[in-house]
């Protein structure tokens, strides 16, 4: 008996043409429910409290960063917030150099409270704010509302339990 007779019919009882139709569409509904299947639900958001620093800005501006909670935005609150003048490096005239304080521009130091979500990375847990990376030394930008600024995450003060 032949694979295919002379009519297109495998082993003389299915058409090839009816075959490979079913084959594309039965590939294509499992591939279908394997994505969807396979999808893997969003994480709930959770709350971890950061360290961060502002680049230098104007006083009107850290004056205006709220302390407390802030609402509806993925900055839950602001704690323990300090505003000192920015330290600048000045040449003297015999060409040695000083810190000094900058006549106006304003450091801000705080505690931040995130709306994060938690992202498994190779068996460590990672975290994502406003879908960018959270990470020690990385510029990221905070919506107080009226104010927004950018800050440098300068440690993690706690994580979700």
């Amino acid at each position: 008996m032949d694979v295919i007779d002379e009519q297109g019919r495998l082993f003389g009882t299915v058409n090839v043409i009816d075959a490979l139709v079913v084959l594309v569409v039965l590939s294509t509904v499992v591939a279908g429910a394997a994505l969807v299947v396979g999808q893997e639900s969003p994480a709930e958001p959770r709350e971890i409290t950061i360290s961060a620093q502002t680049p230098p800005v104007q006083p009107y501006v850290a004056a205006a960063i709220p302390e407390g909670s802030v609402d509806g935005s993925s900055v839950v609150a602001v704690h323990n917030k300090s505003i000192r003048p920015t330290t600048v490096a000045v040449r003297a005239d015999n060409g040695t150099l000083h810190e000094r304080d900058h006549p106006l521009n304003r450091t801000v130091t705080m505690a931040v409270t995130l709306s994060v979500s938690e992202v498994p990375d190779d068996g460590v847990t990672a975290y994502r704010f406003n879908d960018e990376p959270l990470e020690i030394g990385r510029s990221v930008t905070f919506d107080f509302g009226r104010v927004s600024v950018n800050g440098t995450v300068t440690s993690f003060a706690s994580e979700p339990g």
